[in-house]
């Protein structure tokens, strides 16, 4: 029909998208957060029960045990940072490009 949007309904419309793509990211946001939480607990149990086994054998003592989890639990805090570091990188880049595409928006 040829019908011309209004500066308000392309506001409208526009803001929907950032919406629905906010809510995408939030969503694939927890899915991440809860895998690298499972991924990091299995990590340190496995830790825990091999280190666990040769304490039995008499080929660790507890002391390099609990050193050693201790060790494997500070990597994996400093990857999670460094993994969450990039995934506040990456929104503030897509958050600039939605911002620029507002600007952009023809209001007459």
């Amino acid at each position: 029909l040829g019908l011309v949007l209004q500066p308000q309904e392309k506001f409208a419309n526009a803001s929907a998208a950032v919406s629905e793509v906010e809510a995408l990211r939030f969503s694939g946001y927890a899915l991440f957060h809860g895998a690298s939480t499972a991924i990091s607990s299995a990590i340190l149990m496995l830790t825990l029960v091999l280190g666990g086994g040769l304490v039995a054998k008499g080929m660790l003592t507890v002391e390099l045990l609990i050193a050693s989890i201790l060790y494997v639990d500070q990597v994996l805090q400093a990857s999670c940072h460094v993994v969450d570091e990039f995934a506040s990188l990456l929104r503030v880049v897509g958050t600039s490009k939605v911002v620029f595409d507002l600007a952009q928006l023809d209001v007459s």
